[in-house]
Formats: structure tokens, C-alpha cells, sequence
């Protein structure tokens, strides 16, 4: 009867039962990051930086307003020196961003010889030569790393020119002058990089003032001075080729 009376006692619950718990099993360790295997591709090799001076060299021609120019021959006789190539180099210093220094030289050679009718007023035989050299500034109008740069350039110039000829007249004529001059011309240049470091820029003066003196002569009268300045429209298109170091 004492089992009985236990097992009821046990069936309501009346009895703790004793249960040993069984450990609960740990969650599966989370798998380790697996190490990329596949390597990052190598940087690009940095551009080597462009030095901050400037070379270069080139040719031109005046096309209008040569008597703007500073050694330009603006003359009576045979005209103006226009579409008459002229050589020229510059160097330029960057002194800040989008800015640089500027030191040009340029000449021009030009000789003609021929015959006229008699009475034509026309040259028979025509020299004349100019050099000049310019100091001034240069000031992109482009970002930095545009394919292409566009600058203006404000420059002072001084320059020398000399021509003879004779003209073949109802009497044989022959003319000589010279003249110095000082002028400042406000240009335009567009530049393209070709390779780093080398580059094609094409450039003009677009207005010009200038002051000059000049003497002349001819076999018919005495010599002759005069001075005096003025302004115009300019062009005179140049091509150079230009190197940065």
C-alpha cells in the first residue's frame, strides 16, 4: 500500500523528480574568412611631373597689321612685310599656377629681285630684314589636364628692320630705310600635348600698339625721319613645336 500511495503522490506531482539536464550542444563555429587569393592589379605608374620650363621653336607669317610690330616694315614702297615667314623661339619660365614667364626671339630674310616693266613702279630688286625680342606673360584660360590649352599672352617688344630696293620707275629709283620700334600685343595660343612633355601650339597677336622711328632715303630726294605710333588689329599666325623640361 505504501507504493501505491507513492506512485499517486508521484503522478500529481507532488514528488520533485530528479532530472539530470543534458548539456546543450554548442551552435557550429562560424567559418573562418577565407583569404582572397587573387591579388590586387599593380598601380598605374604615376605620370612623370612636366618640368616648369618651356622650349620652343617655330615659323609665322604677318598677314595683317605688320606695321604693329616692333622692326615691322610698313613702308611707301613695296608695302608692309606681310606673309613673309618669320622664325622664332621662346622660352617660358611657370612662375605660378597657369602662369608663366615668357622670353621670345624672332627674325625674318626677305629678298626679291626681278624684272618690271619701265613705268610700272614695281621693285626690281628688294631686301629687307627684322629681328625683335619680347619679355611678357603667359595666363591659361583652360583647367589643368584639358586635352587641349588655351592661353593669352600679353608681351613687350623691341625690334629692329632695315630693306633697300630698287624701283623701276620712268628713272630708276633706289630706296633705303630703317627702323626701330617698341610695341606690346595682347595674343591668343591654342596648344595640344603631342607626347609628354613635347607639345603643338598654334598662336597669334590679336591687337598691337606700338611706337617706332624710322629713316629713309632714295636717290631722288635726301633723307627723311619720322616717327610716331598707333594701334590695330593684328594677325600673324605662328606654328611652334615646344619642349618642357
Amino acid at each position: 500500500m505504501r507504493t501505491s500511495i507513492a506512485a499517486a503522490l508521484l503522478s500529481l506531482g507532488l514528488v520533485p523528480l530528479t532530472v539530470h539536464a543534458q548539456p546543450a550542444e554548442a551552435p557550429p563555429a562560424a567559418a573562418a574568412p577565407v583569404a582572397a587569393t587573387t591579388a590586387a592589379p599593380p598601380a598605374a605608374p604615376a605620370a612623370e611631373p612636366v618640368g616648369p620650363w618651356s622650349l620652343g621653336a617655330g615659323f609665322g607669317y604677318v598677314v595683317w597689321g605688320a606695321g604693329m610690330m616692333p622692326g615691322g616694315l610698313s613702308r611707301s614702297f613695296g608695302g608692309a612685310r606681310q606673309f613673309v615667314p618669320t622664325v622664332q623661339a621662346s622660352l617660358e619660365r611657370a612662375v605660378a599656377p597657369g602662369w608663366w614667364l615668357v622670353l621670345g626671339a624672332a627674325g625674318s630674310i626677305y629678298q626679291l629681285s626681278g624684272e618690271a616693266p619701265a613705268g610700272s613702279y614695281q621693285p626690281t630688286r628688294d631686301d629687307s630684314s627684322s629681328a625683335s625680342l619680347s619679355i611678357g606673360a603667359r595666363r591659361a584660360l583652360t583647367r589643368p589636364g584639358a586635352p587641349v590649352t588655351v592661353s593669352t599672352s600679353l608681351l613687350l617688344s623691341a625690334g629692329y628692320g632695315r630693306y633697300s630696293e630698287d624701283v623701276a620707275y620712268a628713272t630708276p629709283e633706289t630706296h633705303r630705310g630703317q627702323v626701330w620700334g617698341v610695341g606690346l600685343t595682347l595674343g591668343l595660343a591654342v596648344e595640344r600635348e603631342l607626347t609628354s612633355g613635347l607639345s603643338l601650339r598654334v598662336a597669334t597677336p590679336l591687337v598691337g600698339a606700338s611706337w617706332s622711328r624710322s629713316t629713309s632715303a632714295n636717290s631722288t630726294s635726301g633723307p627723311a625721319t619720322s616717327e610716331g605710333g598707333g594701334a590695330s588689329l593684328v594677325l600673324a599666325p605662328t606654328l611652334e613645336l615646344r619642349l618642357a623640361f
